[in-house]
């Protein structure tokens, strides 16, 4: 019974007991706290917003090659080219299909099917004769892409001639 008397003693004392924290203490913690909270929030806001202006930039590049590409292809595969007009291309392809190019609203239309569907920025193409040989036979063409995002200007440019395989040449109608 003494022994359960000693246990019951030794409870109350640790029970009763008041040293803790004081307020000072508390206060350094909580300030040394928010501190790292708050330093930790604008580094994850500072690499967020890298990240998207980033993610933009190399958005803005693929879509302007992308375009690039899908038109210098098309116009090495062609025998020939119906039409050039600021907004329109026409070509006539090997296997006898009109390929057609649409360039509006800032974007760039091949069929009447959008080759950028979200756009990222207002894309431009230019398409210009780069030699001609006699008469109105057009063996080379200036392909220029210009994208333009918020701040930045993308571009990117190519020759496009027919394929020696393909044994053709570009007309135009005009």
């Amino acid at each position: 019974m003494e022994m359960q008397r000693v246990t019951i003693t030794k409870f109350r004392r640790a029970v009763g007991d008041e040293r803790g924290f004081t307020i000072q203490e508390l206060l350094v913690v909580m300030i040394v706290g928010s501190l790292l909270i708050s330093l930790s929030f604008s580094v994850y806001a500072f690499t967020h917003k890298l990240f998207l202006s980033w993610q933009t930039k190399s958005e803005g590049r693929d879509a302007v090659e992308r375009v690039l590409q899908q038109v210098v292809y098309d116009i090495q595969k062609s025998k020939s080219i119906d039409a050039i007009t600021d907004t329109t291309l026409i070509l006539k392809s090997v296997y006898e299909k009109d390929v057609a190019f649409l360039f509006k609203d800032g974007n760039i239309y091949r069929n009447n099917t959008p080759l950028l569907y979200q756009p990222v920025m207002k894309i431009v193409v230019k398409i210009s004769r780069a030699a001609q040989d006699s008469g109105s036979v057009v063996r080379c063409v200036s392909v220029d892409v210009e994208g333009v995002p918020k701040n930045n200007l993308w571009k990117a440019n190519a020759m496009a001639a027919i394929l020696q395989s393909s044994r053709g040449e570009f007309t135009d109608s005009h």
